[in-house]
């Protein structure tokens, strides 16, 4: 189900677009409006601050052999399966959130 920030309470289970990936989150903080209200904001639109939540961050060492070197790269990706390991800051005004769990 689709819904807003403001409906938005801590404990709630959402799920958002990161990139071209799916980002899982539970909120840790409850969305608060802004106290200056951006230029490019529409009349009567509310903006929010970035919103804390808490993430699933999986962490990916790869190697690789070029001109007789072993090089390493670490990928971090969001996954929808696991325990929450991580929190993050993010902006979701004009995004679409999809409610997965509400705390009651």
């Amino acid at each position: 189900m689709l819904v807003k920030i403001e409906d938005l309470k801590i404990g709630d289970e959402i799920l958002i677009g990161a990139n071209s990936n799916v980002m899982r989150a539970r909120v840790m903080r409850d969305p608060r409006p802004m106290k200056t209200q951006p230029s490019y904001a529409n009349p009567g639109e509310t903006f929010y601050t970035s919103l804390l939540l808490e993430v699933i961050l999986v962490a990916k060492v790869y190697t690789y052999k070029f001109a007789n070197k072993v090089h390493t790269y670490t990928k971090k990706t969001y996954m929808c399966e696991g325990e929450y390991n991580h929190q993050k800051r993010v902006d979701l005004n004009r995004k679409n959130i999809w409610l997965l769990e509400k705390k009651v």
